[in-house]
């Protein structure tokens, strides 16, 4: 067969030369100058093939066996001079491939004698090769009598749309993370009122009692049991939450590890090895202590779920990433700059994409029903969230499950990292004024201090507060205000208030700090946060340092 493919119609009336050597019309184009107009058509259609990555292939009827044309094994990353192996009539592509292209043939009829698909190539030399295959057959009586088509390499529309798939889905991910952060907002600014009053007069009522009552012991398992309802409402929030950098200090990766393997030695059975590798300058971070443990907590018990049954090892690392454009595309929000990469492996039983593209929904498990609440990876995406970073994960069936968590790092300076506050001096007087607008919460916030030392004057509006202080400058020595209430912010509140004020010492609480946009936060100046349900410790230490300011806040 000629490797000269057909020279397509122009839609115009060639004139061809008779056997004289003239022309026929009376137009003067001679058998030489044909000849070069049809080499010249023909490198155009070559390099038009070749600029479309398009080849072309006909098939035998007789045989079955398929002829190339010339350029299109190239197409298909195979040498031209190569024998064609025999038994198939497709010989580059994969069995799957090769049966769809076949019973595509086979279902051509007189009124159907078009197809398309496609398919991927077997064994290509470098990444996978995906092609377009289109073919005709030409039918006469109802016997196809000659078949042929196309062949176009669509590897990069390929590559395209799958890139523009995953990106939707990460659109898709986050909108759905935005309206669950929406509802788990109201719901925790409601609830943490109702907890900052149980755990504020407990507290209050332990005070009053003799160290011999026995109603103390009470008290306290009750205190107890409000703080693990914060730790829950915490939980349920940490998927969401917007935090602030003040919300954060230097802690140490390599001490949250530590104590989570001797936490998760003891929970996990004696057949699941548990293995820790630390890379030297490659610890500190910006973050909450209690959070990461959590993490740790609820990937390492995932992991243990998973190798169960069959043993097996996990594998907690820790080393410094570089983070670029490129590889922090496909994590999330997270930017460019230097990382730390907390790695969590196991041996277990591992997920298909299926389960892969869903683990950090709320409320999805791949454990048995009424094993599980499903919030455990759900919590680790918004912790990690939370701490500007960013999560991978990598895992299919039979080979295990790795999560890459990459945090922003920080100094690795330990002298750094924060020590416990001491406990709080007692008030000289100051006037504190609380702005709240729940009775439960305003009360209980105006004993905690007035029996610590300091006067108070509480009110449930900002406008009361507002009114007051305009009559009386001096009555408000520091401001305590809620964040979230009807009629404004406690911002906004503050804002006001520091036109007059400059100077005014500000304390925010807020059950979940949502409305504190960084415009409002440049604009108020210094101020301290406090995270509702609050204990009376960390009411007096916030009011202390709102006070007494030793440094930035």
């Amino acid at each position: 067969m000629s490797s000269r493919p057909p020279v397509p119609s122009s839609g115009h009336n060639v004139a061809q030369p008779d056997m004289h050597g003239d022309t026929h019309a009376g137009i003067g184009i001679g058998p030489a100058e044909l000849e070069r107009k049809l080499q010249r058509l023909e490198r155009m259609t070559r390099e038009i093939a070749r600029l479309s990555k398009i080849g072309a292939w006909e098939i035998d009827l007789a045989t079955g066996i398929p002829t190339w044309w010339e350029g299109t094994r190239s197409l298909l990353g195979q040498d031209e001079a190569q024998p064609l192996p025999a038994g198939t009539a497709w010989p580059f592509f994969a069995p799957d491939a090769q049966a769809a292209i076949e019973a595509a043939i086979a279902a051509l009829t007189p009124g159907a004698s078009v197809f398309e698909l496609e398919v991927e190539v077997k064994n290509p030399p470098a990444a996978a090769l995906w092609l377009r295959v289109m073919g005709s057959g030409t039918f006469e009586g109802g016997r196809c009598i000659a078949l042929g088509g196309t062949i176009q390499d669509i590897t990069a529309h390929r590559r395209r749309e799958e890139m523009r798939r995953r990106i939707e889905a990460q659109l898709f991910q986050a909108q759905k993370m935005e309206t669950l952060r929406t509802l788990a907002g109201g719901i925790a600014h409601d609830f943490n009122n109702i907890l900052t009053g149980i755990i504020g007069y407990q507290e209050l009522a332990a005070e009053v009692l003799n160290e011999t009552d026995p109603a103390r012991v009470f008290l306290t398992e009750a205190s107890r049991a409000g703080l693990r309802a914060r730790e829950l409402v915490g939980q349920i929030l940490s998927f969401g939450r917007r935090r602030t950098s003040d919300d954060h200090a230097p802690i140490d990766l390599r001490d949250v590890i530590a104590e989570s393997q001797r936490l998760l030695r003891a929970s996990l059975p004696a057949h699941i090895s548990i293995e820790t590798c630390c890379e030297p300058g490659s610890g500190t971070i910006r973050g909450d202590m209690t959070q990461m443990q959590q993490v740790l907590h609820n990937l390492g018990s995932n992991a243990g779920d998973a190798m169960r049954e069959m043993g097996g090892v996990l594998r907690i690392t820790l080393a410094r990433a570089e983070g670029t454009f490129e590889s922090t595309l496909g994590l999330g929000r997270a930017a460019p700059g230097g990382y730390v990469r907390l790695t969590v492996s196991d041996t277990g039983r591992g997920m298909d994409e299926a389960a892969r593209s869903r683990i950090f929904d709320p409320f999805f498990s791949t454990k048995p029903a009424g094993d599980g609440t499903g919030l455990g990876l759900a919590v680790v995406h918004g912790i990690v969230r939370a701490h500007h970073g960013a999560i991978e994960v990598e895992s299919a069936p039979g080979a295990g499950s790795m999560f890459h968590i990459y945090l922003p790092a920080g100094p690795e300076d330990r002298s750094a990292l924060l020590a416990a506050p001491d406990e709080a001096p007692r008030g000289k007087g100051e006037y504190v004024c609380i702005v709240e607008a729940d009775e439960v919460v305003n009360r209980c916030t105006q004993l905690v201090l007035e029996g610590k030392g300091y006067r108070t004057r509480s009110f449930a509006s900002a406008d009361q507060c507002l009114a007051a202080i305009g009559q009386d400058p001096t009555c408000c020595t520091v401001l305590v205000t809620d964040q979230t209430r009807p009629g404004g912010s406690g911002s906004e509140l503050a804002t006001q208030l520091r036109r007059q004020r400059s100077d005014l010492p500000v304390v925010i609480m807020s059950g979940y700090f949502t409305k504190l946009p960084p415009e409002a936060l440049g604009a108020l100046g210094r101020f301290e946060l406090l995270t509702k349900p609050f204990t009376s410790d960390e009411l007096l230490q916030a009011v202390h340092r709102a006070l007494h300011p030793a440094g930035p806040s």
